[in-house]
């Protein structure tokens, strides 16, 4: 309800703890990596670091695509806490990322054999986290502030894209934000409420060169718990006011404000059967790319629109959980209208630009279901067969009927894991990614460089992961094995059509925990 997703570190609990990991694997991958974490008395700790590089990898088909490695990526992070008064801890993130020389190879059959991107982003949070003693008022603080980097470097020695400008591109972001949330739960009223606010600046060296988005938000949600706490009841609301500014030849500013209501109902028939349904609303203003673009790349001239309005949607879904003893499984049904939704359009005299296409609808059921025979037989072994779907009964343009572009009508993983508390573990996953209508960029070409419409996909891609303890030094810790085959099958396959993914590949680590 607070809009905002952040990845962060874990915190540290129980006795210090530290590990060393290092693999090798196909194509010159290498992986090395640290970490510690625990609690002392009232303060906690948990930080790591990480180092990878690889070469460039071949296709299923047995041919390498050259400028696909990487020099390095490396990762790490930090999270130190404070608990100064029962329930009440103060505490600091913190993530840095950085990576160099990451191969920008252009579709494989006019493979760019120099192009490299740099990246970089850190960011700092610092949170408050509290509640009362007896437990019915709890409340978080939260401030972030980070800087992302990337830098597109097009040298002009094997220009096979057609690009030959070799001018490298540069943008640079800043970001920074509050929120504060205040919650009450006990008994039959559970109650929350907050702000929070977002601070986008960006800067690059191309139009729009300079352009800043600010969202200031409050939200409020409750939830009512009747009939023995079998029936709940929640509603609430969001309120955002956004607003995007650029600062190009043709400055311009765009804002608007919106009000998002959510609504749901939850009936717990019994310990083993839910059904819920709930309505919510969202909306997505227009970027500044989308607004202000103009910019030759890749023989293409991207021009925004300034006349875009914000993206809106509409859902409603409901569903039912099952779980009885070793079965779980659940299946929801879901219907999401767009209007306005924004979308680039293809003009002639190679010209992308930006459009409201008027609206569009998705409509489907998802599910997941799994069983864990060792339950049921009593073992120690966990054995677990699994499933999980999505599939589209409607995915359709309201304006032409037809169905969306760069959407599949199926998406499946199934599979089955194995572990041993403590000592084993594997899976075997397969993933089916079915078909979708797309523009074939890679097969575009003079006078219009219009792309011709195709229908692709439909493949499975296979991956095996295991672990196991292969020593324990009691009080000295111990080292355990990792395995990893990706693609299993060899399954020649692309998710961006040009862009065949890496053949069958092999990775085999260790790893010390103390």
């Amino acid at each position: 309800m607070g809009g905002v997703v952040n990845v962060i570190t874990k915190r540290g609990k129980g006795k210090p703890a530290f590990f060393a990991e290092g693999g090798l694997g196909s194509w010159g991958y290498r992986k090395e990596g640290v970490g510690l974490s625990g609690k002392i008395n009232d303060f906690d700790f948990s930080g790591s670091f990480a180092h990878r590089k690889m070469d460039d990898y071949d296709t299923a088909a047995g041919a390498t695509y050259h400028n696909t490695g990487y020099s390095r990526r490396e990762d790490a992070s930090v999270n130190i806490g404070y608990e100064f008064y029962p329930g009440n801890r103060i505490g600091l993130i913190y993530h840095d990322y950085s990576a160099g020389g990451v191969g920008d190879p252009g579709y494989f059959k006019t493979n760019d054999l120099d192009n490299y991107k740099d990246s970089s982003n850190e960011s700092v949070d610092l949170v408050y986290d509290g509640k009362t003693v007896d437990g019915p008022f709890s409340w978080e603080i939260r401030y972030f502030d980070g800087k992302d980097k990337d830098k597109w470097v097009d040298p002009v020695a094997s220009n096979a894209s057609g690009r030959d400008d070799g001018i490298p591109y540069e943008q640079k972001t800043d970001h920074k934000g509050a929120a504060a949330q205040f919650t009450y739960d006990k008994g039959l009223l559970f109650l929350t409420t907050g702000i929070n606010w977002d601070n986008y600046k960006i800067e690059s060296t191309s139009d729009p060169k300079e352009s800043e988005y600010d969202n200031p938000a409050g939200y409020l949600l409750a939830k009512v718990r009747l009939f023995n706490k079998k029936l709940i009841v929640s509603g609430g609301a969001r309120y955002d006011e956004y607003e995007v500014k650029m600062k190009n030849p043709a400055g311009r500013e765009e804002s608007d404000r919106h009000l998002s209501p959510n609504a749901g109902i939850v009936w717990l028939f019994n310990d083993y059967l839910k059904w819920r349904a709930n309505y919510g609303e969202a909306f997505r203003m227009p970027a500044a790319n989308e607004l202000a673009y103009d910019l030759w790349f890749w023989r293409t001239h991207y021009v925004g629109n300034p006349d875009l309005d914000p993206e809106k949607s509409s859902t409603w879904e409901t569903g039912f959980d099952f779980a009885w003893n070793a079965l779980a499984t659940s299946v929801t049904w879901f219907h999401t209208d767009f209007k306005d939704k924004i979308q680039s359009v293809a003009k002639p005299g190679s010209i992308m630009t930006w459009e409201n296409i008027g609206g569009a609808t998705i409509e489907g059921f998802e599910g997941e279901i799994s069983y864990d025979i060792g339950a049921l037989f009593s073992w120690d072994l966990e054995v677990k067969p699994y499933l999980s779907f999505t599939y589209l009964t409607k995915y359709d343009d309201d304006q032409t009927g037809q169905d969306l572009f760069y959407t599949e009508r199926e998406n499946v993983s199934y599979g089955i894991s194995v572990s041993y508390p403590d000592d084993f573990s594997a899976r075997l996953n397969f993933t089916y990614t079915g078909k979708k209508w797309i523009d074939d960029w890679e097969n575009a070409g003079p006078p219009t460089w219009v792309a011709p419409k195709i229908e692709e996909g439909g493949f499975t891609v296979a991956n095996l992961t295991l672990s196991k303890k292969l020593t324990d030094f009691k009080k000295y810790g111990g080292i355990s094995l990792k395995g990893e085959i990706q693609n299993l099958f060899d399954e020649d396959y692309h998710y961006a059509k040009g862009y065949p993914m890496p053949g069958r590949s092999f990775y085999l680590g260790m790893r010390y925990d103390f």
